[in-house]
């Protein structure tokens, strides 16, 4: 590994709509994708309702975010971690996710953090 290569954690928290957070948050993941960093994208709380399947923001004139999320692997984003306990309090079951990605308990997920050089909260 490289020493210039930063493993950079980005925690999303809100929703996908009723602010820009969420919505800079998959920006900022992109954008480092795009310069070789290694980025792990945490969903928590009620950002675990960006990755449902079947969004339709259009009522509300907003972009889909799934869009998004489906680009991340483009960008070299593969490690993709989702909260188990905010799917299960939201009823949000895997298959109403857009991918495959790492459902993991908080403790997991706590192991992960540790691991980041930087992290970043929305």
């Amino acid at each position: 590994m490289s020493n210039n290569i930063k493993h950079i954690g980005l925690v999303c928290r809100t929703p996908p709509y009723g602010s820009s957070r969420a919505r800079e948050l998959i920006d900022i993941a992109l954008a480092a994708g795009v310069f070789d960093q290694k980025v792990c994208l945490i969903f928590l709380g009620d950002g675990v309702l960006q990755l449902q399947s079947e969004q339709s923001p259009i009522s509300i004139e907003q972009k889909n975010h799934g869009k998004l999320i489906d680009m991340l692997e483009i960008y070299g984003i593969e490690n993709i971690v989702v909260q188990e306990s905010a799917m299960r309090s939201r009823n949000l079951k895997r298959e109403e996710i857009s991918s495959d990605f790492q459902i993991l308990d908080d403790t997991s997920i706590s192991a992960i953090i540790s691991k980041q050089h930087v992290m970043m909260s929305l």
